[in-house]
């Protein structure tokens, strides 16, 4: 080591120190951040004396503006060459490193794989965390099995804690970032070129060794490291591929299944379907670590370029945004066109086409809410009708008849007409709260799948939906309906603001979570518009009030899926941002433009900003996702798996008119980019050998399975999220 600390100055006052002691970057001649042993390299399988070396630089030089640092580790005949060189890149602090391999003539010629580290040490105790689509906090919203869960708690932090690494590949963006509450500081580390590239011995195998392999992992979190490691080792819990799981309509059932040989892993198959996930320990737990290598060989090595940025946030919510935005402009997601007008035409054809009647007055008539691709046959799991969240019968037809007049289709709307006639005489809730889904095997209400349990989601949906296209019909049938919920809601909403998560039909509890019940202030709100009313504003304003005091404004959305309760998901920021626009537009208040807008922010970090490859490099054909597409513009969907789709679409007139009240025109990126990503890979005639035109694959994995999820299916909320982008983004 050079004698004395070499100094490495931006011109912030910021500096980066190489001494005995390692690295020390300083804010203000405050020391911030700390790397007491930058080159680090893990072996697999684990020679005597440790699978770990680390040390700090035996060389170091500053030059042109330039640190650079040498240093070389040794282990059982082998040599790893470490190179860093670190430059101010005028956003902050850049690292480039090359490492290379130099084998004696004695080293054991066993298989044998390597990875690099670098790591930040972070000085707060407790760090916020972000690692968009995997990380929001310190995870307590978290499902039990997911990564990272609850990292406050006994298992999540401290001596002896378990690591949690987290690949970057299931990341909405490449990087992690920490926040210091009692310095009010948020620290960032982004991979500069990422890349992604993956093999399939992924998906299954505990350990892998491959040049093929091209992403990194960040962690370790729970030992406050804000670090780098490549290639991208993951444990204890990295989610195998989600069609291992068994949960749902099996891939097996479809004539087209890349799975024949699953039973080979029985020990990746989770629970089967209907088995509550949580009772099971967590379907997509795994059998422990996912080791990630790159081959010992005399000349190999790789390289990577990390960027590590300090900046100033007043809070949780404010270093959220300002962390996501800054990774938005420098990976700057590319707006893939495609031609609307065939998305639209093919997807309305094909929800009118899929309406089914079993030609009983007791059933509603609408679409199944799972259809397999390549059959076009309902899944004999989920061979039902519902009315809000996946299956959203009413928007079906309320959308249907809106297009009626667009494109003169009386067709189309007699058979709206009829599909919502049939839900409001089948379902009922004259009187409050309705039936939500009707098995078509049984013949009978399935609902929640307790009996007489409904989710106060589905209930909102359903009744804006019908709002939409209520006003103006010759009988007041429609409007009846809607005002009914509205007068459930104004006795069943608590005094502060709370409703509850479901409900037994004569309005008892039956879930008490009141997490995300803001959808309840956005049908309000609507409803007002209608009737002129002003009495569903004022509830509206009291739920609103609720959610953004109790939850949204520290940063808190969680709860907005109905099947993976309770835990931090898109859908909550979603809804929230639904609901606090639709007030701001009832009431003119700016404080709700203002919760919007942060509801926003949230919502944005579950959106995948780079081209994340769906497909392993020795992949042979992938019948789910065309390699011609990518993967930025799909939306992660949920903590506890890595599971990407096309749901926010809906929301592109949100940020559309987020950008016209505020004058922010990212916004107006976000909407673009949602408006025409999300529909690559909607079928236009038979490329991709569906059933259908309009048809497209629900969801897919990103991480480990890429390209595929649980199966094949397409659910209507595909469809009509891409209508409603189309005819929103047109405006």
């Amino acid at each position: 080591m050079t004698a004395g600390p070499v100094v490495l100055r931006s011109g912030d006052g910021s500096e980066l120190r190489a001494g005995p002691d390692g690295l020390t970057l300083t804010r203000d001649g405050v020391a911030v951040l700390r790397s007491p042993r930058p080159a680090r390299i893990a072996l697999w399988p684990a020679p005597d004396g440790g699978g770990e070396l680390a040390a700090g630089y035996d060389q170091v030089q500053l030059r042109s503006n330039r640190l650079t640092g040498r240093a070389v580790l040794r282990a059982a005949g082998a040599r790893f060459e470490i190179d860093d060189v670190f430059s101010w890149a005028g956003a902050g602090l850049q690292l480039q490193r090359q490492v290379r391999v130099r084998l004696d003539d004695h080293f054991e010629r066993a298989p044998t794989g390597f990875a690099s580290w670098f790591g930040w040490a972070l000085t707060a105790a407790a760090p916020r965390w972000l690692l968009p689509g995997a990380v929001y906090d310190r995870n307590e919203y978290a499902p039990a099995y997911a990564i990272g869960a609850n990292l406050a708690g006994a298992g999540g932090g401290g001596p002896g804690a378990e690591p949690v690494l987290v690949r970057e590949d299931r990341l909405a963006l490449p990087f992690a970032a920490a926040y210091d509450s009692n310095a009010r500081l948020a620290f960032y580390l982004n991979n500069e070129r990422p890349h992604g590239g993956t093999v399939t011995a992924d998906d299954l195998a505990p350990a892998v060794i491959s040049d093929r392999l091209r992403f990194g992992s960040f962690g370790d979190l729970s030992a406050g490291e804000l670090g780098y490691c490549y290639p991208g080792t993951e444990g204890t819990v990295s989610y195998p591929p989600m069609w291992t799981t068994g949960i749902g309509n099996a891939q097996a059932d479809s004539p087209v299944n890349p799975f024949p040989d699953l039973g080979d892993h029985p020990e990746l198959t989770g629970p089967r379907a209907g088995t509550p996930a949580e009772a099971a320990g967590g379907p997509w737990r795994g059998a422990g670590w996912a080791r990630r290598y790159h081959p010992v060989a005399d000349g190999a090595g790789h390289g990577y370029t990390l960027l590590t940025v300090t900046t100033p946030a007043a809070s949780f919510p404010e270093f959220v945004r300002r962390v996501w935005r800054f990774g938005w402009q420098r990976h700057r997601p590319a707006v893939r066109r495609v031609d609307l007008a065939a998305v639209e035409r093919v997807s309305l054809d094909l929800l009118a086409a899929a309406v089914v009647t079993d030609g009983t007055e007791d059933a509603p008539i609408g679409v199944p809410t799972w259809i397999d691709v390549f059959t076009g046959r309902p899944g004999h799991l989920q061979d039902t009708l519902s009315v809000g969240f996946v299956g959203r019968n009413l928007e079906v037809a309320a959308t249907l008849l809106r297009a009626a007049a667009r494109h003169r289709r009386p067709d189309w709307e007699r058979l709206a007409a009829t599909m919502i006639d049939s839900w409001l005489a089948a379902a009922g809730g004259d009187e409050g709260l309705c039936h939500t889904e009707w098995d078509r095997s049984r013949r009978g209400w399935v609902d929640s799948g307790q009996p007489g349990v409904v989710y106060l989601r589905d209930q909102s949906e359903a009744r804006t939906a019908v709002l939409a296209v209520a006003a103006g019909r010759p009988s007041p049938r429609w409007l009846d309906w809607c005002r009914a919920y509205a007068r459930w809601l104004a006795d069943h909403v608590s005094p502060d603001g709370s409703v509850g998560r479901s409900y037994y039909l004569d309005g008892r509890p039956a879930d008490p979570s009141v997490n995300d019940g803001i959808h309840t202030a956005a049908f309000l709100a609507r409803l007002a518009a209608v009737t002129g009313d002003p009495a569903p504003v004022e509830l509206a304003e009291r739920i609103a009030g609720y959610y953004w005091d109790t939850f949204h404004a520290g940063g808190v959305f969680a709860g907005g899926t109905l099947d993976n309760p309770n835990c931090c998901d898109r859908e909550a920021a979603t809804l929230a941002l639904d609901a606090y626009l639709a007030v701001h537009a009832a009431t003119g208040d700016p404080r709700w433009l203002a919760a919007a807008q942060l509801a926003a922010d949230f919502c944005e970090t579950w959106i995948v900003g780079w081209d994340v490859p769906m497909a392993a490099v020795d992949a042979v054909g992938q019948p789910f996702f065309d390699p011609a597409a990518g993967a930025t513009g799909l939306g992660l969907i949920t903590l506890g798996f890595s599971a990407v789709d096309t749901y926010l679409a809906r929301h592109v007139g949100d940020f559309h008119r987020l950008a016209e009240l505020t004058g922010d025109r990212h916004y107006a990126d976000v909407a673009e980019l949602l408006l025409h990503n999300t529909k690559q890979m909607v079928q236009l005639a038979g490329e991709y050998g569906y059933t259908r035109p309009g048809d497209q694959i629900e969801h897919w994995s990103i991480g480990r399975g890429r390209g595929y999820g649980l199966n094949s299916g397409w659910l209507p909320w595909v469809a009509t999220a891409h209508v409603l982008s189309i005819w929103d983004g047109a405006k």
